[in-house]
């Protein structure tokens, strides 16, 4: 817990230094710009995942080869191998396990010409548990695109959808367990999620 001005470039700087901190340095930049000068409390909290994969890929049999059109990017390459393969009318995809049994990286693709963001509308979890139970080890060649993933995105709308929508609005939002004011002094404006 710190007290500073939000609004200030110090403060950014704070919060961003914490986020850094507590990620291992994979969030470097949580804040691009001060909070506004209304902003009255920031609550920060910080999860990473630093997972190994169950079966390593062979850091020697990393190539750049073609990936879509002209774009060329850097392959984990892993052949020949036997993995947890998934196959459907419309779709494909492999499962890759973590280390610790209880998660894992799921990449699939359309088979039918369907793009990315169409294939994941359809995706529900019971519908990526469905997949993964039913994938299969199979012999197979299998090389895969480095890359890194980033997200950041307003949860406010979840919130909403959750039942929370007085809490987000400063005529209805009653914080004064914390404030020992009213309705009306404190109220949540912003709740992000980056990854």
């Amino acid at each position: 817990i710190f007290k500073l001005d939000l609004s200030t470039k110090e403060a950014q700087k704070a919060v961003n230094e914490w986020v850094a901190k507590r990620t291992e340095g994979m969030i470097e930049e949580f804040r691009s710009e001060p909070y506004a000068d209304t902003v009255k409390m920031a609550i920060l909290n910080a999860v990473y995942l630093d997972a190994k994969w169950e079966e390593a890929f062979d850091r020697m049999k990393t190539d750049t080869l073609p990936f879509y059109r002209e774009v060329t990017a850097s392959f984990l390459i892993d052949w020949p191998t036997h993995r947890e393969y998934i196959k459907e009318e419309t779709l494909e995809g492999i499962v890759l396990p973590y280390q610790s049994g209880r998660l894992a990286f799921l990449a699939l693709r359309a088979t039918d010409g369907r793009k990315p963001e169409e294939l994941l509308a359809e995706l529900s979890a019971e519908r990526l548990q469905s997949l993964a139970a039913g994938a299969a080890e199979v012999p197979m060649d299998f090389a895969m695109p480095r890359f890194t993933l980033e997200y950041n995105q307003t949860l406010l709308p979840v919130l909403e959808e959750m039942g929370l929508s007085a809490a987000l609005k400063p005529e209805k939002a009653d914080f004064s367990g914390i404030t020992g004011a009213g309705e009306g002094s404190l109220h949540i404006g912003e709740v992000t999620q980056k990854v």
